[in-house]
């Protein structure tokens, strides 16, 4: 949900978010806990949580538990264009030694054109940029240095897959293939020269450039979902086959998955996303950082194509 979605849009997604709400008790302004036993009461608790700009989710808990805060599944991000960024967890550096894929679904709304006519996708601190246009097209550039052109131009409130390869080809020379793949095809492919896989101490940036930018710039304005890290260069079928479908967390090579469908505690800034790959979910959770407006990305309710 939006902060400008109207309430009757809202109650309907937290009916079908939520399910049998029966059970559950919403926080009232005066800091108590009301049964949400009608119509009125659910639209009181979304209200409250329209009206309070630190909550990310309806805060609820389940009579007899401790408090919890009810997060529906399919969440995604949702950046407003004023320059937040996810950050990849650092420790899946020390794996991506020769192959690199990221991969994610979004959805864009546009550019705010009185900053930028360039928005970041992806970014390995000032090196490497994965940027789209105000006209949709995109672009990566490393070490400023253009890679190839594309060929596909986004549709804003569309929803598409994008997923980003590497591959050293020629360790003697540093050459590394970059391929981009958009809904499961490749799109470009192209070779960058003395690069590495994702530089030492460079940070994995989805949403805009941060790494020595003060203030961040070239922002994200639209919905992501779905980011997948990992130390395999996936093939262009590997990339079609899993794109439409949740992952079990245990698949060979992915070091981090970040569905954003984890519950967020009512008291905390949400600042944290949980990595549900099966093995590594303690180290290697992103954190999303706030930016112009000191805001970090919202949790909103995901309508990427996934089964």
């Amino acid at each position: 949900a939006r902060r400008d979605t109207p309430a009757a849009d809202l109650l309907s997604m937290a009916r079908h978010a939520i399910g049998d709400f029966s059970a559950l008790k919403y926080k009232t302004k005066e800091n108590d806990y009301l049964p949400i036993a009608t119509d009125e009461d659910l639209h009181n608790a979304v209200m409250m949580w329209v009206e309070d700009d630190e909550r990310r989710t309806i805060p609820a808990r389940v009579e007899g538990l401790p408090k919890s805060s009810v997060t529906p599944a399919g969440m995604g991000l949702f950046f407003d264009g004023n320059c937040e960024s996810l950050e990849v967890s650092q420790a899946v550096h020390p794996h991506l030694k020769t192959e690199f894929t990221i991969e994610f679904w979004v959805s864009l709304e546009g550019i705010r054109m009185e900053r930028d006519w360039t928005a970041t996708l992806v970014a390995f601190g000032n090196s490497f940029h994965f940027y789209y246009t105000c006209w949709g097209s995109y672009g990566i550039t490393i070490f400023e240095k253009k890679i190839e052109s594309c060929k596909t131009v986004f549709e804003w409130d569309k929803w598409v897959h994008v997923a980003v390869t590497m591959q050293v080809k020629d360790t003697e020379h540093g050459i590394t293939v970059v391929r981009v793949f958009i809904n499961g095809v490749l799109d470009i492919e192209g070779e960058a020269e003395k690069y590495s896989i994702v530089p030492p101490k460079e940070q994995i940036w989805v949403g805009s450039e941060v790494n020595m930018q003060n203030p961040p710039v070239r922002c994200l304005l639209g919905q992501v979902d779905e980011v997948r890290v990992w130390n395999i260069a996936r093939s262009q079928d590997e990339v079609a086959a899993s794109m439409h479908t949740s992952l079990q967390g245990d698949e060979e090579g992915l070091l981090a998955y970040y569905k954003f469908d984890e519950d967020v505690l009512p008291g905390t800034a949400g600042e944290h996303v949980a990595d549900f790959t099966t093995y590594n979910s303690k180290w290697h959770s992103g954190s999303l950082h706030g930016g112009l407006t000191k805001k970090i990305p919202m949790r909103t309710q995901s309508t990427a194509p996934l089964r």
